[in-house]
């Protein structure tokens, strides 16, 4: 070090400002700025396409798991010697009109108890149904065989 140096920094009084007070003292550059909408822009964009993939997921499964469901009734319906008797199956999964299930439209009545997770279901024939999973995912009843199955669109 020179001189000169060492008279300048023995001239001025010490500053015991951290270098954060100084930068909060100065504000941010608009470049900051842009760079930070960029980032939280980008961070969002993420999480959405994620949030869509688990969406589209779940509703993936909750098709999976209702279907399950009213298969099993319909061969619960076949077995039980009340109704089926190991002879029939169910002429039909409900005595429903055509609409969107839920409490007013009750869905799969015949071999279901519960409607819990059907209120997004819609019942587009006597026979077919329209699940909440894809618009084109449609299922069809045929009461002669007991089987519930998806049709193609």
């Amino acid at each position: 070090m020179n001189s000169w140096h060492r008279r300048k920094a023995a001239d001025e009084p010490l500053n015991f400002k951290s270098a954060s007070s100084r930068a909060s003292q100065r504000g941010i550059t608009a470049f900051e700025f842009v760079f930070c909408a960029f980032l939280a822009g980008v961070l969002m964009a993420v999480q959405i396409t994620v949030y869509q993939g688990i969406e589209r997921s779940l509703r993936s499964s909750m098709e999976a798991a209702v279907v399950s469901s009213i298969r099993t009734g319909i061969n619960l319906y076949f077995l039980d010697p009340a109704r089926g008797g190991g002879k029939n199956y169910p002429a039909s999964l409900d005595g429903a009109d055509r609409g969107s299930c839920g409490k007013t439209l009750r869905c799969f009545e015949e071999v279901l108890r519960a409607e819990r997770g059907l209120w997004q279901w819609s019942k587009l024939a006597e026979d077919s149904y329209r699940s909440p999973a894809s618009r084109t995912n449609v299922w069809r009843y045929d009461g002669r065989g007991g089987r519930f199955e998806k049709i193609r669109l």
